[in-house]
């Protein structure tokens, strides 16, 4: 009917609204990382893990050389 597809729609609405909002919340918190990216991207073009893990500040663990 008629009243349920209303209620699918404005339920998909909400997910939708609430996920862009939790993403631009994390892009904001983020910025300075992603800046710093983006930057290292302009200068190499690209980007390995290692790298991308330390500009995230992100400690690499033994474990993830072993699940590769």
């Amino acid at each position: 009917s008629e009243a349920v597809a209303a209620q699918i729609d404005e339920e998909v609405r909400r997910v939708v609204d609430e996920a862009y909002r939790r993403c631009e919340d994390i892009l904001v918190e983020k910025r300075a990382v992603l800046d710093a990216v983006a930057a290292y991207l302009l200068e190499h073009e690209t980007m390995e893990r290692e790298a991308f893990l330390e500009v995230f500040g992100v400690p690499e663990s033994p474990a993830a050389d072993t699940a590769e």
